[in-house]
């Protein structure tokens, strides 16, 4: 989700992550030269850059933010863009059977973005045609789905708005649109909230430069979100030696049922 940094008390990891997006800020301005002109001179329409290109999740991630700031040769507005990584997503719809709840069928849907949000200068419907929204797939209602199997046109639409609403509801398709700041006509700047459950993978960040409901120009920049620490040391044995690891889960297991029934034994 795409948010303003706001007037808060920060502690700890906050405090440092707060103060290094503000000094990366300042470097850009100041490497811009911080006027007019210096963004003018720039040879392209739209500058883009992040405050990291890579983060690192491990048993002790609760989420983070990411900077975002950029600058522009004209007047207009921009729109951000994060999503990815593309995979394939299966959904299963239940019907209750004889008291049972059993899966009656499913759709898979091809190269699905496990997180997509938005940010705006403006409102992305007052910018551009609903065709451009479609096209450029702008908002979460314009992710291209593409269904593995034929179905029915009503069927598919079940489909498609059940996927778009359970990744709602895990936060990783946030329906609040968020706001991007202009620090003055050229200058802009956009904080994104990263949640505690985002998908390990490689993301991109777009960013489009609208003027007159037509788009002028857009940059893209990739960002990895990948596992670290002793997490990933497990994760990465778990899918290299699956069949070593499923036995030592199950002897684990049957170690700590039998430590629980002598602890806890009757006399």
């Amino acid at each position: 989700m795409f948010t303003l940094a706001k007037s808060k008390i920060f502690t700890g990891n906050q405090l440092l992550r707060s103060i290094s997006h503000f000094m990366q800020f300042l470097i850009f301005i100041l490497l811009i030269g911080g006027n007019v002109d210096s963004i003018n001179a720039l040879d392209t329409p739209l500058h883009l850059d992040i405050s990291t290109r890579q983060i690192e999740i491990d048993a002790t991630f609760s989420g983070t933010s990411l900077l975002l700031f950029g600058a522009t040769d004209r007047r207009g507005d921009i729109i951000v863009i994060l999503r990815g990584p593309n995979r394939t997503m299966v959904l299963r719809r239940k019907d209750r059977k004889a008291g049972i709840w059993v899966n009656h069928n499913a759709m898979y849907f091809k190269s699905v973005p496990q997180f997509y949000t938005v940010a705006a200068s403006q409102n992305p419907e007052l910018l551009l045609s609903k065709e451009d929204l479609i096209k450029y797939e702008i908002g979460a209602k314009n992710i291209f789905l593409n269904p593995s199997q034929r179905a029915s046109l009503k069927e598919e639409k079940s489909f498609r708005a059940a996927l778009l609403r359970v990744q709602a509801d895990h936060e990783l398709f946030p329906p609040q649109l968020g706001h991007v700041q202009f620090i003055d006509d050229n200058l802009f700047r956009v904080t994104v909230d990263i949640p505690a459950n985002i998908p390990t993978g490689d993301y991109s960040v777009e960013a489009l430069l609208i003027s007159n409901g037509e788009l002028i120009t857009k940059k893209t920049i990739t960002l990895t979100v990948e596992k670290s620490g002793f997490s990933d040391q497990i994760w990465t044995f778990a899918h290299s030696n699956s069949e070593i690891y499923a036995l030592i889960a199950v002897i684990i297991s049957l170690f700590t049922g039998w430590i629980g029934s002598v602890t806890f034994r009757k006399v």
